[in-house]
């Protein structure tokens, strides 16, 4: 069995909630608690933008040869920075 301490507003929340609920405070807190573990429990170990990695449809190598594709882009501005137009 656990206590908790509620600030006056919270715990005047929680009994309209139950009120309007039909159900008993107690309930209230259960439900809360239960589906606040969950989501705790649950992003354990996993990304935040779990839920949109992989949404987004484009180019399946957009993450091959970076270093590569950097290192041309870099060439190509050093080789065109002494060429005035």
């Amino acid at each position: 069995m656990s206590s908790v301490r509620l600030e006056p507003e919270l715990e005047a929340r929680v009994r309209e909630a139950a009120r309007r609920l039909g159900l008993p405070a107690s309930e209230v807190h259960r439900r809360a608690l239960r589906a606040f573990c969950d989501s705790a429990l649950a992003s354990e170990g996993r990304s935040r933008y779990e839920d949109v990695i992989g949404i987004a449809e484009g180019p399946a190598d957009l993450s091959e040869r970076t270093g590569e594709a950097y290192a041309n882009l870099l060439r190509e501005r050093v080789s065109g920075a002494g060429h005035a137009s």
